[in-house]
C-alpha cells in the first residue's frame, strides 16, 4: 500500500503526469473528489469550495472576514503576520453582530485536511496539490514528487491547453505559481520550491509525461522507503 503526493508548477503537465502513474501503478487519481467530500461536510455547492482551492485570499479580504466575524477576538493566531499587518491599516474596522459566512479560507483548508487524511488510510492513492507532501511528511509510505518545467514550456502549455495567447498565458503561469506558492507558506509553513522536501523532482520538459510517469511509478514501488 503506497500513496504518491503530486505538487506541480502551473503548465508542467503536472496532472497528466499523475494520471499517466495511476494507471501504471493501477492507483486511485484523486484531485476534485476532495473538493466535492469538502463541499459536502460544509454543506455547499462545490463551486463554492472551488474559490478557495489553492488560491488564497488577499491579506485585505482575509482580515476583514475575520473582523467581521462574531469571535474576530479569537482569531489573532490564526493570521499570518503579513495579514495582522493589514488589519492594523483598516481604519474603523469593527466586529459585527452579524452570523459569519459558513465557508472561507480557514475553514475550507480545515476540511480539506480532514478529507485528505481519511482519504489517505484507503491508500494506493496519487494526490494532486493542496498541500499533500506537508501534510503527509515524514510517512513511509508516501513519496513525494515535485513536477517542474522551464518558463516557456509551461507557457506553451497553458496557450494550447487553455487557449490563451502568450502574453496571457505567461500572466497566468506566473499568478497560479504565486497563489500555490502563498498558500503553502500560509496554512503549512512551507516552501513550494525548496527540493528537499520531496523525494523526487520530475522536469517534464526534458523527460516527457511517460518518461516522468516511469520513474515515478519506479520509486514508487520501492516504498516504504524507511521503517518509522
Amino acid at each position: 500500500m503506497g500513496i504518491v503526493t503530486i505538487s506541480r508548477q502551473y503548465g508542467s503537465d503536472g496532472r497528466t503526469v499523475g494520471l499517466r502513474t495511476s494507471k501504471r501503478l493501477g492507483y486511485r487519481y484523486v484531485n476534485k473528489e476532495i473538493l466535492s467530500e469538502v463541499a459536502q461536510k460544509a454543506n455547499v455547492p462545490v463551486n463554492e469550495v472551488e474559490r478557495f482551492d489553492e488560491q488564497p485570499e488577499s491579506a485585505a479580504v482575509r482580515v476583514l472576514r475575520k473582523f467581521l466575524a462574531p469571535s474576530y477576538t479569537t482569531v489573532g493566531p490564526e493570521l499570518a503576520e503579513h495579514d495582522w499587518w493589514t488589519a492594523t491599516t483598516l481604519a474603523g474596522a469593527t466586529p459585527s453582530t452579524h452570523e459569519s459566512l459558513s465557508l472561507d479560507e480557514d475553514v475550507f483548508v480545515q476540511l480539506t485536511r480532514g478529507v485528505i487524511n481519511q482519504i489517505a488510510e484507503q491508500g494506493n492513492l496519487i494526490l494532486l496539490g493542496r498541500g499533500c507532501q506537508a501534510l503527509l511528511a515524514g510517512r513511509a509510505d508516501v513519496l513525494h514528487v515535485r513536477v517542474v518545467a522551464p518558463f516557456d514550456y509551461r507557457v506553451a502549455v497553458a496557450v494550447r491547453r487553455d487557449g490563451l495567447d502568450p502574453d496571457a498565458a505567461a500572466a497566468e503561469v506566473r499568478q497560479m505559481d504565486q497563489l500555490r506558492q502563498n498558500y503553502l507558506k500560509r496554512h503549512y509553513n512551507v516552501d513550494w520550491n525548496r527540493a528537499d522536501q520531496y523525494h523526487l523532482v520530475v522536469n517534464t520538459a526534458w523527460m516527457g509525461i511517460e518518461g516522468a510517469s516511469a520513474l515515478i511509478e519506479s520509486a514508487a514501488r520501492a516504498l516504504p522507503f524507511h521503517e518509522e
